[in-house]
């Protein structure tokens, strides 16, 4: 058994189901097309198909299939997973033309998949072949660094001890959000009454698929930054928010998050990333760190934590142990 590390170059690493997609189009924009041509083992299911439906302007419910389930022999340096199921994309949806970000993406669910699941990762599949030494798995989304270990963790990216928060009991890796506070002192939320029907109110789901941090609510934010500097406000109706680029430089503040249940740990947004740089069509406008949630998703109401989180630490993920550990970054 073994630790496998996986560079993050052409591939997301997602957190929310428990399967792989890869790219079979340049529709989506992405460098590296899978071509099944070239496998002796590949096969599609054309007749097993995901899509997005929506409702038009006539009341009928269209549905776009996006690609097919799919067959291939997988190798992961060097072990061979037979037989891998996968989803080969041939659409894409319009996020995903602007974006770019459907070379692939290889997820990890907080809870192994169940047998009648059509598609499950190839990070369960080696953990169920006996191939890994641990059911733990870890990252660092350091620009121009960042790194997938499966089946344990790496010391050589990380420094100090690992501390742990523990993840509730969904499907998706949520944690308690319970405090927030302002430069390591000030309260900033706590316990502020959820909206009617706002469940999990004040979790954050950990997701690396979004690259950004959201705020479960509008209140929730305008409470947050009235206490940084009246300077923020929102831009427009969108949920991004900011301030003359200079002011934002002088008002960066620390934001730390107070996560878990049974295990807590502090985890904080550096305020030298507090200012995420200029909006377009926004002159002499910088994005500060947090936005909130489209205007229209706000019953949502939880966090996500995304990589505007989750790049400040080396984190390491524990899904038997319903757990997920923070180590600061090797220097």
């Amino acid at each position: 058994m073994l630790t496998i590390a996986i560079k993050l170059r052409h591939i997301t690493l997602g957190l929310e189901t428990s399967d792989i997609s890869l790219s079979g189009s340049p529709l989506c924009g992405g460098n590296v097309i899978f071509d099944g041509s070239k496998s002796s083992t590949f096969q599609s299911n054309e007749t097993e198909s995901r899509g997005v439906a929506w409702v038009n302007t006539d009341d009928v419910t269209a549905f776009f299939p996006l690609g097919y389930i799919s067959t291939d022999t997988f190798n992961i340096h060097g072990l061979e997973i037979p037989n891998q199921k996968f989803f080969l994309e041939h659409n894409c949806t319009r996020a995903q033309q602007v974006e770019g970000t459907s070379e692939g993406r290889f997820s990890i669910s907080l809870t192994p998949p169940v047998a009648n699941e059509s598609i499950q990762s190839p990070f369960w599949s080696l953990y169920a072949a006996g191939k890994l030494e641990s059911s733990l798995f870890s990252f660092s989304l350091k620009e121009d660094d960042a790194i997938a270990t499966l089946g344990g963790a790496d010391p050589s990216k990380f420094s100090g001890e690992i501390q742990w928060a523990s993840v509730d009991n969904y499907d998706n890796w949520y944690v308690y959000v319970p405090a927030v506070y302002l430069n390591g002192g000030q309260q900033a939320v706590h316990n502020v009454t959820p909206p009617a029907g706002a469940d999990p109110y004040y979790y954050g789901l950990l997701d690396t698929w979004s690259n950004r941090v959201y705020a479960p609510t509008f209140e929730v934010l305008t409470s947050i930054y009235g206490q940084i500097s009246p300077d923020i406000h929102r831009i427009g109706n969108s949920g991004v928010w900011g301030a003359p680029c200079d002011i934002l430089d002088r008002v960066a503040t620390d934001i730390t998050l107070t996560i878990g249940t049974t295990l807590l740990t502090n985890v904080t947004i550096p305020k030298a990333r507090f200012n995420l740089g200029p909006i377009s069509g926004q002159p002499g406008i910088c994005e500060a760190v947090i936005r909130n949630m489209n205007p229209h998703w706000d019953d949502i109401a939880f966090w996500t934590l995304g990589q505007g989180f989750l790049e400040n630490y080396y984190t390491v993920w524990d899904a038997m142990e319903k757990r997920v550990g923070f180590a600061n970054l090797a220097s």
